[in-house]
Protein backbone atom coordinates (compact mmCIF):
# COMPACT_ATOMS: atom_id res chain seq x y z
CA UNK A 1 0.00 0.00 0.00
CA UNK A 2 1.38 3.40 -1.00
CA UNK A 3 1.51 6.30 1.41
CA UNK A 4 -0.34 9.46 0.34
CA UNK A 5 2.23 12.05 -0.74
CA UNK A 6 2.52 15.14 1.43
CA UNK A 7 2.02 17.33 -1.63
CA UNK A 8 -1.51 15.96 -2.10
CA UNK A 9 -2.42 16.67 1.50
CA UNK A 10 -0.88 20.14 1.30
CA UNK A 11 -2.67 20.95 -1.96
CA UNK A 12 -6.04 19.80 -0.69
CA UNK A 13 -5.74 21.55 2.69
CA UNK A 14 -4.51 24.76 1.04
CA UNK A 15 -7.34 24.69 -1.49
CA UNK A 16 -9.99 24.03 1.15
CA UNK A 17 -8.60 26.84 3.33
CA UNK A 18 -8.63 29.30 0.43
CA UNK A 19 -12.09 28.23 -0.72
CA UNK A 20 -13.53 28.64 2.76
CA UNK A 21 -11.81 32.01 3.09
CA UNK A 22 -13.25 33.21 -0.25
CA UNK A 23 -16.70 31.69 0.18
CA UNK A 24 -17.11 33.18 3.68
CA UNK A 25 -16.87 36.73 2.31
CA UNK A 26 -20.00 38.75 2.99
CA UNK A 27 -20.19 40.46 -0.40
CA UNK A 28 -18.98 37.71 -2.67
CA UNK A 29 -18.66 38.74 -6.31
CA UNK A 30 -18.54 36.82 -9.56
CA UNK A 31 -14.74 37.07 -9.73
CA UNK A 32 -14.60 35.18 -6.41
CA UNK A 33 -16.30 32.24 -8.13
CA UNK A 34 -13.71 32.35 -10.92
CA UNK A 35 -10.93 32.41 -8.31
CA UNK A 36 -12.47 29.35 -6.63
CA UNK A 37 -12.68 27.51 -9.93
CA UNK A 38 -9.06 28.42 -10.68
CA UNK A 39 -7.91 27.13 -7.28
CA UNK A 40 -9.76 23.86 -7.82
CA UNK A 41 -8.11 23.34 -11.23
CA UNK A 42 -4.65 24.01 -9.76
CA UNK A 43 -5.36 21.61 -6.90
CA UNK A 44 -6.57 18.87 -9.26
CA UNK A 45 -3.46 19.29 -11.41
CA UNK A 46 -1.24 19.00 -8.33
CA UNK A 47 -3.07 15.92 -7.04
CA UNK A 48 -2.96 14.31 -10.48
CA UNK A 49 0.77 14.89 -10.89
CA UNK A 50 1.50 13.64 -7.37
CA UNK A 51 -0.44 10.45 -8.03
CA UNK A 52 1.39 9.95 -11.30
CA UNK A 53 4.73 10.30 -9.53
CA UNK A 54 3.56 7.92 -6.80
CA UNK A 55 2.17 5.18 -9.06
CA UNK A 56 4.37 5.69 -12.10
CA UNK A 57 3.53 5.98 -15.78
CA UNK A 58 2.33 2.39 -16.09
CA UNK A 59 -0.94 2.91 -14.18
CA UNK A 60 -3.81 3.74 -16.53
CA UNK A 61 -6.41 5.23 -14.18
CA UNK A 62 -9.09 7.56 -15.61
CA UNK A 63 -8.03 10.49 -13.38
CA UNK A 64 -4.40 10.16 -14.46
CA UNK A 65 -5.45 10.52 -18.11
CA UNK A 66 -6.63 14.10 -17.50
CA UNK A 67 -3.40 16.07 -17.86
CA UNK A 68 -4.96 19.11 -19.45
CA UNK A 69 -5.62 21.31 -16.41
CA UNK A 70 -3.12 23.97 -17.59
CA UNK A 71 -5.54 24.72 -20.43
CA UNK A 72 -7.85 26.22 -17.79
CA UNK A 73 -5.31 28.62 -16.29
CA UNK A 74 -5.40 31.15 -19.14
CA UNK A 75 -9.20 31.34 -19.34
CA UNK A 76 -9.45 31.67 -15.55
CA UNK A 77 -6.88 34.48 -15.58
CA UNK A 78 -8.70 36.27 -18.38
CA UNK A 79 -12.18 35.88 -16.91
CA UNK A 80 -11.00 36.90 -13.44
CA UNK A 81 -9.37 40.03 -14.82
CA UNK A 82 -12.23 40.89 -17.16
CA UNK A 83 -14.84 40.52 -14.45
CA UNK A 84 -12.75 42.59 -12.03
CA UNK A 85 -12.08 45.41 -14.46
CA UNK A 86 -15.57 45.60 -15.91
CA UNK A 87 -17.37 44.84 -12.64
CA UNK A 88 -19.61 42.27 -14.27
CA UNK A 89 -22.31 40.77 -12.09
CA UNK A 90 -23.46 37.77 -14.12
CA UNK A 91 -21.86 34.82 -15.82
CA UNK A 92 -22.25 34.71 -19.61
CA UNK A 93 -22.74 31.29 -21.17
CA UNK A 94 -20.46 32.19 -24.05
CA UNK A 95 -17.62 32.37 -21.50
CA UNK A 96 -17.73 28.58 -21.42
CA UNK A 97 -16.17 28.58 -24.90
CA UNK A 98 -12.89 29.60 -23.26
CA UNK A 99 -12.79 26.15 -21.69
CA UNK A 100 -13.45 24.32 -24.96
CA UNK A 101 -9.78 23.29 -25.53
CA UNK A 102 -9.69 21.73 -22.06
CA UNK A 103 -12.92 19.83 -22.69
CA UNK A 104 -11.84 18.76 -26.18
CA UNK A 105 -8.39 17.51 -25.13
CA UNK A 106 -9.88 15.73 -22.11
CA UNK A 107 -12.44 13.92 -24.26
CA UNK A 108 -9.75 12.97 -26.79
CA UNK A 109 -7.61 11.47 -24.03
CA UNK A 110 -10.31 8.85 -23.39
CA UNK A 111 -10.28 7.52 -26.96
CA UNK A 112 -9.25 3.87 -27.18
CA UNK A 113 -5.53 3.43 -27.71
CA UNK A 114 -4.54 6.86 -26.36
CA UNK A 115 -1.97 6.55 -23.62
CA UNK A 116 0.29 9.30 -22.38
CA UNK A 117 2.45 6.89 -20.44
CA UNK A 118 3.51 5.23 -23.67
CA UNK A 119 3.65 8.48 -25.66
CA UNK A 120 7.21 8.98 -24.45
CA UNK A 121 8.24 6.10 -26.65
CA UNK A 122 8.42 7.12 -30.29
CA UNK A 123 6.52 4.45 -32.15
CA UNK A 124 4.02 4.43 -34.98
CA UNK A 125 1.36 2.69 -32.90
CA UNK A 126 1.32 5.57 -30.40
CA UNK A 127 1.66 8.38 -32.93
CA UNK A 128 -1.81 9.80 -32.15
CA UNK A 129 -0.96 9.91 -28.43
CA UNK A 130 2.30 11.67 -29.20
CA UNK A 131 0.63 14.20 -31.54
CA UNK A 132 -2.10 14.85 -28.95
CA UNK A 133 0.46 15.34 -26.18
CA UNK A 134 2.62 17.70 -28.26
CA UNK A 135 -0.47 19.64 -29.38
CA UNK A 136 -1.51 19.99 -25.76
CA UNK A 137 1.92 21.27 -24.71
CA UNK A 138 2.01 23.89 -27.47
CA UNK A 139 -1.64 24.88 -26.97
CA UNK A 140 -1.16 25.29 -23.19
CA UNK A 141 1.77 27.63 -23.59
CA UNK A 142 0.07 29.66 -26.33
CA UNK A 143 -3.14 29.82 -24.29
CA UNK A 144 -1.43 31.19 -21.19
CA UNK A 145 0.63 33.63 -23.27
CA UNK A 146 -2.40 35.03 -25.13
CA UNK A 147 -4.67 35.17 -22.11
CA UNK A 148 -1.85 36.68 -20.04
CA UNK A 149 -1.35 39.38 -22.67
CA UNK A 150 -5.10 40.09 -22.79
CA UNK A 151 -5.18 40.36 -18.99
CA UNK A 152 -2.19 42.71 -19.09
CA UNK A 153 -3.94 44.93 -21.65
CA UNK A 154 -7.15 45.00 -19.61
CA UNK A 155 -5.30 45.92 -16.43
CA UNK A 156 -3.34 48.63 -18.20
CA UNK A 157 -6.55 50.07 -19.68
CA UNK A 158 -8.25 49.84 -16.29
CA UNK A 159 -5.35 51.70 -14.65
CA UNK A 160 -5.56 54.50 -17.22
CA UNK A 161 -9.32 54.77 -16.68
CA UNK A 162 -8.78 55.03 -12.94
CA UNK A 163 -6.25 57.81 -13.44
CA UNK A 164 -8.58 59.70 -15.77
CA UNK A 165 -11.59 59.43 -13.49
CA UNK A 166 -9.78 59.98 -10.21
CA UNK A 167 -6.77 62.06 -11.18
CA UNK A 168 -6.96 63.99 -7.93
CA UNK A 169 -6.37 60.85 -5.88
CA UNK A 170 -3.21 58.83 -5.54
CA UNK A 171 -4.81 55.50 -6.41
CA UNK A 172 -2.72 52.39 -6.72
CA UNK A 173 -4.02 49.73 -9.08
CA UNK A 174 -5.08 46.77 -6.94
CA UNK A 175 -4.96 44.40 -9.93
CA UNK A 176 -1.27 44.91 -10.68
CA UNK A 177 -0.46 41.67 -8.85
CA UNK A 178 -2.32 39.75 -11.56
CA UNK A 179 0.21 40.94 -14.15
CA UNK A 180 3.12 39.62 -12.11
CA UNK A 181 1.25 36.41 -11.35
CA UNK A 182 0.42 35.74 -15.02
CA UNK A 183 4.11 35.75 -15.97
CA UNK A 184 4.70 32.83 -13.56
CA UNK A 185 2.51 30.57 -15.74
CA UNK A 186 4.61 31.31 -18.81
CA UNK A 187 7.68 29.68 -17.36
Amino acid sequence: MHEIPNLIILAIVHTIFCLVFILKKKNRALYDSIACLWLIFICLATVRRSLQILYGDDVDHWFLRIIFFPLTYGPCLYLYTRIQTRTEKYWKYKDLFHFLPFILFTLLSFLPGVSFASSKINSTENSFSLILFESFAITSWISVAIYGYLAYCMIKSHSLNLLEKFSYLSIENTLSWVNRFSFVFLF
